[in-house]
This record gives C-alpha cells, sequence and structure tokens, in this order.
C-alpha cells in the first residue's frame, strides 16, 4: 500500500506537460467526487439501517398498542447475558460496530478507487503523449522534407 501511494506522489512530482497536468487534475477531481458521494451513501444507508431497531420504540410511543412490541436488534449476536435487560447497551454495541464496520469498508473502497482513478489518469497522460509524439512527428518530417527540397532545388 505504502509503494502505491509513493507511486502517486512521484507520477505527480514527475515533469510533465500542461495537457496531461490538467488530465491527471481532471481524474483526481473525479475521484474525489466519487469518494464523497460513495461515502455519503454508505453513512446515509448506515443511518438508515441503524434506524430500524427505533422504529418500535417510536411507534410504542405514537400509535401505543395493547401489548410492546418486540425488541429489534441490528443483527443476532449471543452476548452471555440478558437481552432484554440490556437492551440498550446492546444497541449502543451495535451502533458501533455497524460505523466500524462501515468505515472499514469506506476506506478500503476508496483506496481502490482512488488508485484506479490514478491508473486511469496515467493511461490518460500517455495517451496525451503518444498523440504529441506524432504530432511533433509529423512537425519533424515536414521539417525534413522542407531542407530536402531545398537541397535538391540547390542541385
Amino acid at each position: 500500500m505504502h509503494e502505491l501511494f509513493d507511486r502517486i506522489q512521484t507520477d505527480w512530482m514527475s515533469k510533465r506537460s500542461e495537457t496531461e497536468i490538467k488530465t491527471m487534475i481532471k481524474y483526481a477531481e473525479e475521484a474525489r467526487q466519487f469518494t464523497n458521494f460513495y461515502a455519503l451513501f454508505m453513512y446515509f444507508t448506515t443511518f438508515m439501517y441503524c434506524c430500524m431497531p427505533i422504529i418500535p420504540k417510536i411507534l410504542d410511543l405514537v400509535l401505543p398498542l395493547n401489548e410492546s412490541r418486540p425488541a429489534v436488534y441490528l443483527f443476532q449476536a449471543e452476548y452471555f447475558i440478558d437481552q432484554e435487560k440490556f437492551y440498550y447497551f446492546i444497541l449502543i454495541h451495535s451502533y458501533i460496530s455497524c460505523v466500524i464496520a462501515v468505515s472499514i469498508l469506506l476506506a478500503i473502497d476508496t483506496e481502490y478507487a482512488i488508485h484506479v482513478y490514478h491508473g486511469c489518469s496515467i493511461f490518460a497522460a500517455v495517451r496525451c503523449q503518444l498523440e504529441n509524439l506524432t504530432h511533433h512527428a509529423i512537425e519533424d518530417c515536414i521539417k525534413h522534407h522542407k531542407k530536402s527540397n531545398r537541397v535538391c532545388l540547390k542541385i
């Protein structure tokens, strides 16, 4: 991982043309937008998922039944304690576990996406180099052709 980030830093510090830099900046901006959108989506989805156990408690206050609604947990786990007595502690533990799990997943996914976007930006920069190489090669051919014509005309 450290090598990949070092490579990204080296690629950004290397001498590049203005077109290549603009291309790399465009891909970096796309990566930033993707990362922000993905993080927002994942945390919003996690928030909605974490609201599920609270809904029966809210409904008991707003639309009470003659009996209590059953307790809902985020996920089934055995804590070897009385789950009804320690419901809120288990719920808090579940919330913390979900946020940590999603944060780890988010870190891995966004890091992968950043590396993919950087790889794409390098390929785009190479494309710019190849396009300019062809352009410069054609210009050089024209210059050499003109020089050859001048030499031929002098003969």
